[in-house]
């Protein structure tokens, strides 16, 4: 088994085809979907497509400068506060951005949920759980996991 982290990968389409070749099955790959200035899902799709028996884990819960632009206009208060949203509608939104780009997913991390409300654990803990049941609705229509 193999495993390659995708962050800070300068090229991360050649690390995936190598890793992909180098490795017996089961290879998982680690990307998010501001990894590679934004860049890495779209790159890893193709990768995917040839290599069907790769694992792809992903993130929600953070977004990059990439897609501040396409967040903003996915969160219903406009202009979100922080690069952090652990909110039901954004984790759908971001889930949803990241299956278009990668064509599939078998894994979602939610990202440093800590970040999302501070020190205020109750609304971290809520806001996590809300994550969680949207990413369960996902994996029970079949569009998470593998």
């Amino acid at each position: 088994m193999l495993g390659l982290g995708t962050l800070m990968v300068r090229d991360v389409g050649e690390a995936a085809r190598a890793a992909c070749a180098a490795a017996v099955p089961p290879v998982w790959i680690d990307t998010a979907p501001g990894y590679a200035d934004g860049w890495a899902h779209e790159v890893l799709a193709p990768v995917l497509a040839d290599h069907p028996a790769v694992k792809i884990a992903t993130k929600t819960g953070l977004y990059g400068t990439s897609q501040r632009a396409a967040a903003t206009h996915a969160l219903w208060w406009g202009r979100p506060r922080s690069r952090h949203d652990l909110s039901p509608r954004f984790v759908r939104w971001q889930t949803e951005q990241s299956l278009r780009a990668l064509g599939r997913v078998d894994m979602v991390f939610v990202e440093y949920p800590e970040r999302a409300y501070g020190p205020y654990r109750r609304a971290v803990h809520a806001q996590l759980r809300e994550a969680f049941g949207v990413l369960e609705e996902f994996a029970q229509a079949g569009r998470i996991g593998g």
